[in-house]
C-alpha cells in the first residue's frame, strides 16, 4: 500500500486593483473593510499586495463589501475600469492612491 501526499492548499489570489477601486467605490480604508468584514487588518493588507487569502477569508472580505453601501456619485468622480488586460489596473492604483493622498515613489 503506497501512501500518497496531498499537497498543501496555496490560496486564492485577488486582483489588488479591483480590491482598491471597490474600497474607493464605498469611500472606505482598508481598515474599515477588516472592522466589518471580521478579518485582521493585516489580511486586507496581504491581500492588496499580492499575497494569498484562505476561502474562508476571501468570503468574510466579499460579505463585507457587499455590507457596505456605494457612495452615491462616486463613479462620476472615479476612472472608467477598461476591459483590456492589465490597462485598467494602473489607472485605478493611481487614481486610489492620488484619492488618499499617497503616491508611489515612481510617479
Amino acid at each position: 500500500m503506497s501512501v500518497s501526499t496531498i499537497a498543501p492548499r496555496v490560496g486564492v489570489h485577488i486582483d489588488a486593483a479591483k480590491l482598491d477601486f471597490e474600497l474607493a467605490r464605498r469611500g472606505i480604508t482598508s481598515r474599515r473593510l477588516a472592522e466589518v468584514s471580521g478579518v485582521h487588518p493585516v489580511t486586507i493588507s496581504r491581500a492588496r499586495n499580492g499575497g494569498a487569502l484562505t476561502e474562508r477569508n476571501l468570503q468574510r472580505i466579499t460579505r463585507g463589501l457587499l455590507l457596505i453601501p456605494l457612495l452615491a456619485g462616486v463613479e462620476l468622480l472615479l476612472p472608467e475600469r477598461k476591459i483590456a488586460e492589465g490597462s485598467a489596473a494602473p489607472a485605478i492604483s493611481k487614481e486610489v492612491s492620488r484619492v488618499r493622498g499617497t503616491t508611489s515613489a515612481s510617479e
